[in-house]
């Protein structure tokens, strides 16, 4: 399983019903997690008619991540570790509920932008684009 979980805000699901409630750069949000040891990313998303689990190569990862940051960014979040057994509720089943599941997180954001702000009040750090440990990953 991966150790950090790069979470991807972007524009890519529009859906015009709720674009007044969805702010621009923040209309969609997945996982991207680096497996290392089959320098292969796994991608984590929820959209509101499937689940996709998908094992991508750096290059297609790299594009993903470019997307996310130039929407709403891409925040890193270590992955949970352990079991912590508590009951959250989780009221609904899109993407940002999923992610907020993935991650272990008790909030209640119901929009991307509310989830990124929560990731930024406790702890995740913007994606670096210039890290060179990213950019091993991505080749």
């Amino acid at each position: 399983m991966p150790t950090i979980w790069q979470v991807v805000f972007t524009d890519n699901e529009k859906w015009t019903p709720w674009d007044w409630i969805l702010k621009p750069g923040f209309r969609h949000v997945l996982a991207l997690g680096y497996l290392p040891e089959h320098r292969l990313w796994l991608c984590y998303e929820v959209l509101f008619y499937r689940t996709e689990v998908s094992v991508l190569s750096g290059a297609i990862a790299g594009r993903i991540l470019q997307a996310g940051e130039n929407g709403g960014g891409v925040l890193s979040v270590p992955a949970p570790r352990g079991l912590r057994p508590s009951w959250r509720p989780r009221f609904g089943f899109w993407c940002v509920p999923a992610i907020c599941h993935l991650l272990g997180l008790g909030c209640v954001a119901i929009t991307p932008r509310g989830l990124h702000d929560f990731l930024l009040r406790n702890g995740a750090k913007p994606l670096l684009e210039d890290s060179d440990e990213l950019r091993r990953e991505r080749s």
